[in-house]
């Protein structure tokens, strides 16, 4: 997939409310198996952090941050989800949103906050419009 799409949304897509990090996960099937990578995708910090800056970097070299996504809810069933200040032991919030070109599932927008929100449904209608406008698309938000 071309990631000018991805780019567009990013450069639009304004973070107001602390210290945020907005990355892309591109999925691919190689031979059946799936795999996700943040290595080469578009991102982009909101007021930068050093939580979040680990959090980037272990997404570049450990695997148990593209297994969460792989083997969790926004794979599995390919909605959005998100973690926020209710979930315990939360200490950061996440928005994580599947984004399709046509019915073809080609990666995740990861949405990470420094500090859990209520929720993240105003968040998912922006980047569900910024989307649309790409001729992309994306599923609906569990709560």
């Amino acid at each position: 997939m071309n990631s000018e799409g991805i780019e567009n949304i990013m450069n639009e897509f304004i973070y107001k409310k602390g210290s945020a990090l907005f990355q892309f996960w591109q999925y691919k099937l190689d031979q059946g198996n799936p795999s996700l990578t943040v290595e080469g995708q578009p991102f982009r910090f909101y007021k930068k952090c050093e939580g979040l800056e680990m959090y980037r970097t272990n997404c570049l070299t450990k695997d148990e941050s593209r297994q969460y996504l792989l083997d969790g809810l926004p794979a599995e069933e390919r909605i959005a989800y998100q973690r926020t200040s209710s979930d315990r032991n939360q200490f950061m919030g996440q928005l994580v949103v599947p984004v399709y070109k046509g019915t073809k599932l080609v990666g995740f927008i990861e949405l990470t906050t420094h500090k859990p929100k209520k929720d993240y449904a105003d968040e998912f209608l922006r980047l569900s419009s910024l989307l649309k406008r790409e001729g992309l698309a994306t599923k609906g938000l569990t709560v």
